[in-house]
């Protein structure tokens, strides 16, 4: 069904994510502005976002799920198109690699140190994919586990309540202002990147794409450093003069 997908089978993914992380944080005051996120975004049903779920390999295929039947009953199934085609007709490609061939994947202990060193460490850093492409459900990653992975996540809430998801794809980070994305009115999501260009993941191919999008799928935004310091300093005003 390409991407006639609705946001509640989005938010549900997100939602069980977030119980999940401030269960083990204990954390009431960051639960409550997650289930907020979720409240408020539940009205925004937009097939942008969904452009961008699939460019970060975020939504699980059919592929992923094995039988299609089997699959119907769970919340993250999508039959997302071939990915060659997705980005050939949506971007530019600057490379394709083999996630096996890749040498800037992170091993679960330099992505943690990676990540929390940004000031990303209130929610635990998960990963879904194997380097062989099999999805599992979300495993938190050990900060001393020398096992890669090619795409890892996790959020950050900042002083003011804005929510972002951490992506960490290929070494590659990227992150996404949540808020801002279910408040604008362009249609088009918007991702924060250190360049240009954006590094994707496709589990059925099991290969990083590094592409620059076309403007009227997903909307790219530049800083010199994707930190906590930066994120607290990019309110829906300063996103916009980026």
């Amino acid at each position: 069904m390409t991407f006639a997908f609705q946001w509640y089978i989005i938010l549900s993914i997100t939602s069980e994510r977030a119980d999940d992380f401030v269960m083990k944080r204990g954390n009431t005051v960051k639960y409550a502005v997650l289930v907020t996120v979720i409240c408020l975004a539940a009205a925004a049903v937009t097939a942008a976002v969904l452009y961008m779920l699939f460019h970060f390999g975020v939504i699980k295929t059919g592929k992923d799920s094995g039988d299609k039947d089997d699959a119907a009953d769970s919340s993250y199934y999508v039959e997302a198109p071939d990915a060659d085609e997705y980005y050939e007709s949506n971007s530019d490609i600057l490379s394709e690699t083999d996630a096996a061939d890749s040498e800037y994947v992170h091993t679960e202990s330099e992505t943690y140190t990676n990540i929390t060193g940004r000031g990303f460490g209130d929610f635990p850093i998960t990963t879904n994919y194997s380097m062989s492409g099999e999805y599992s459900d979300d495993i938190e990653i050990s900060p001393s586990s020398e096992e890669k992975h090619p795409m890892y996540s996790t959020f950050y809430v900042t002083s003011s309540g804005d929510l972002w998801t951490i992506f960490e794809i290929n070494g590659k980070i990227m992150a996404n202002p949540v808020f801002y994305n279910e408040q604008s009115g362009s249609g088009v999501q918007l991702i924060i990147s250190e360049t240009e260009s954006v590094v994707s993941y496709n589990s059925d191919s099991n290969k990083f794409y590094e592409t620059v999008p076309d403007s009227s799928v997903l909307r790219v935004r530049t800083v010199s450093r994707i930190d906590a310091e930066t994120l607290e300093s990019l309110t829906v005003g300063a996103i916009d003069e980026l």
